[in-house]
C-alpha cells in the first residue's frame, strides 16, 4: 500500500517539472529566436526586426500570465499568433515559463 501512494505522490510532485521543461522547449524552438533565449532581448535583435527593444524583452514585461498567453495565442504587432502551433494549454505552460524567466 505504502508503495503505490508513494509513486503517486512522486509523480503528482514531478508534473510541474516536466511541464517547465516542455515549456522550455516551446520556447527555444518558437521563442528564442526574436526574444532571446533568456528572455532578455538583444539591441541588434530588435534593429533587425524595426521593433523597439523593450517590446520584444520578456523578462521585463509587464504583463501577466494571462495577458501573456492572449499575446502568445493572438499575436502583437510584428509577433505571429501561435495558435495554429500550439495548444492552448502549451501556450498557458509557455507564459508561465516565461514569467518564471524574468523572476530570475
Amino acid at each position: 500500500m505504502k508503495k503505490p501512494l508513494a509513486a503517486l505522490i512522486l509523480a503528482t510532485l514531478m508534473v510541474p517539472a516536466v511541464v517547465l521543461a516542455d515549456a522550455r522547449t516551446d520556447y527555444e524552438a518558437n521563442c528564442a529566436a526574436c526574444h532571446g533565449g533568456d528572455a532578455y532581448t538583444r539591441a541588434w535583435n530588435a534593429k533587425a526586426m524595426s521593433v523597439d527593444p523593450g517590446k520584444l524583452d520578456l523578462a521585463a514585461s509587464g504583463l501577466d500570465a494571462a495577458q501573456m498567453a492572449g499575446v502568445i495565442a493572438n499575436s502583437r504587432g510584428v509577433m505571429p499568433s501561435f495558435r495554429d502551433i500550439l495548444t492552448m494549454e502549451q501556450i498557458s505552460a509557455l507564459a508561465d515559463y516565461v514569467k518564471a524567466m524574468g523572476k530570475r
